[in-house]
């Protein structure tokens, strides 16, 4: 009885040992990567392999889409305790010709934050959501062939 407890006991340590979830730091240090059309940048890539960051030698995120191509992140927006004034980000590695636009869900323009020419550099742009009602909300950058959505929530 006692070699079956003791056989038991291991098979449990093992089991568990085995349904604990681990990662592995790494970082890659900084390299050439390749964008579809040949051209190059230096990069880094470091994290574990549930989630990494992408930035360039000069400190701009970047994300790798499906179709292969590097594009430069758009920073999350985030709120105030204010309920009705949003903060979006946006991180502009080089001059572009920038909009950020709010829709509602069905695709009407709700409001325009920004249509102008950025330099290189970080921005962040304030939207007045006084009037508006509760809902989603898709804000929309563009700047130069880089497209970036994402959604917010707004409850009054």
């Amino acid at each position: 009885m006692k070699k079956l407890l003791y056989i038991l006991f291991v098979v449990l340590l093992i089991l568990l040992n085995y349904t604990t979830l681990k990662s592995a730091p790494f970082d890659t240090g900084m390299n050439e990567l390749q964008q579809p059309d040949e051209k190059t940048f230096i990069g880094r890539i470091w994290g574990d392999e549930f989630f990494y960051w992408m930035e360039t030698e000069n400190g701009y995120r970047f994300v790798q889409s499906g179709d292969g191509w590097y594009y430069y992140a758009t920073l999350d927006r985030y709120g105030e305790f204010a309920t009705t004034i949003y903060k979006v980000g946006i991180d502009s590695p080089e001059a572009s010709e920038v909009t950020l636009t709010i829709y509602n869900t069905l695709g009407q323009k709700v409001d325009e934050i920004v249509n102008t020419t950025l330099e290189a550099g970080r921005y962040s742009y304030q939207w007045n959501a006084t009037d508006i009602d509760s809902g989603i909300y898709i804000y929309e950058l563009r700047a130069n062939k880089f497209i970036s959505s994402k959604k917010m929530i707004f409850l009054k």
